[in-house]
């Protein structure tokens, strides 16, 4: 017998694989798997900005430095005990400051030759030799924040906004005289506008702008600031800012890891913010696997409060707003099940 599935075009299956709100969850569902899927590597805690809406400013003097590169080995080579791994160079700082970011990338080739490699910047530097090595990643990141020099300089406290955009022009230029070499669309280009009063008159320009230049294989991504890593004070840009109030069980703790500058692992970029006040810190790669920290009973209990819906038990959860970042894929249970909230 032929399955109504079978006699469906391809579009339509995607389609209903994409818009079905019960396909969406069983695919989410089916990667949460007892491995991450995501490596946050934090290079550095160095940046060429000062933004308003960044909880950086949080950081001790002497936790704003490189990320040594004998740490940045250890981490990647713990990685192999997660096959099919992705790897964010991301954190705080700014990743293309670090003096060693081309080997870095070089360094995942050589142990991952198929594993995505993702780069998140505010895109200054985005120029000569450092943006033909982005061109070589599967994802990149760009933190335009702004559609106008007033909202950036209002946003990053800096100028340069000409610049910036001129260098993302010209990036997304060379991606397209690629295309013609090289038939996979890569990199991915995310091109990010921060959400405030004062950026949301300037969101259709943006899109108009830039969307066009990104084509397929790129978005523009409104950013939402939300309670993470730390409260930051947005009330002068009357910036939106979720909360963690109608909390369901973070993703996070069960498909990604983050290591920090100095080797602290964390179960996500947000508790690595957190950094010495964090409850979910499990220890240093120099000391532990990332293997026996994912498995750990500090995050199994992490874990086990979120499905008990009783998520503010943990610090580093009580504000934080970053489950809201990945649909809901849970089902309330209207009783308690032996502990558990959700299913």
């Amino acid at each position: 017998m032929i399955s109504l599935k079978r006699m469906l075009p391809e579009s339509a299956r995607r389609w209903v694989k994409e818009t079905n709100p019960l396909s969406r969850i069983y695919h989410e569902r089916r990667r949460i798997t007892p491995r991450p899927a995501f490596m946050y590597i934090e290079v550095t805690t160095r940046c060429n900005l000062s933004c308003r809406i960044c909880c950086r400013e949080g950081l001790l003097p002497d936790e704003i430095k490189d990320m040594e590169f004998e740490c940045f080995r250890e981490t990647v080579d713990q990685a192999s005990a997660f096959p099919g791994i992705a790897f964010h160079l991301s954190g705080v700082g700014d990743v293309l400051l670090y003096p060693r970011f081309a080997e870095a990338v070089s360094y995942i080739r050589q142990r991952f030759p198929h594993a995505p490699i993702v780069a998140n910047t505010n895109g200054r530097l985005v120029h000569g030799d450092i943006a033909d090595l982005l061109l070589t990643l599967d994802t990149v990141l760009i933190r335009v924040s702004a559609g106008s020099p007033e909202g950036y300089s209002l946003l990053t406290g800096a100028d340069g906004y000409e610049e910036l955009t001129a260098n993302v022009e010209a990036f997304l230029a060379s991606r397209r005289e690629l295309y013609l070499s090289r038939d996979n669309g890569k990199p991915f280009v995310s091109l990010q506008l921060w959400e405030t009063d004062r950026t949301a008159e300037e969101e259709s320009a943006f899109r108009k702008r830039w969307e066009p230049l990104l084509g397929d294989n790129g978005q523009v991504e409104v950013k939402r600031r939300t309670v993470c890593g730390g409260p930051v004070s947005t009330a002068a840009l009357h910036a939106r800012i979720d909360k963690a109030e109608s909390g369901y069980p973070c993703l996070y703790l069960w498909r990604s890891m983050a290591v920090g500058v100095d080797g602290e692992i964390y179960p996500c970029c947000e508790a690595l913010r957190r950094r010495h006040r964090s409850a979910l810190r499990f220890g240093n790669v120099h000391r532990q696997s990332l293997n026996s920290g994912y498995h750990s009973l500090v995050l199994r209990q992490a874990r086990a409060l979120h499905l008990a819906h009783r998520y503010h038990e943990v610090a580093d959860c009580a504000e934080c707003a970053i489950h809201v970042t990945h649909s809901n894929i849970w089902w309330r249970l209207p009783f308690s099940v032996f502990g558990r909230k959700w299913l």
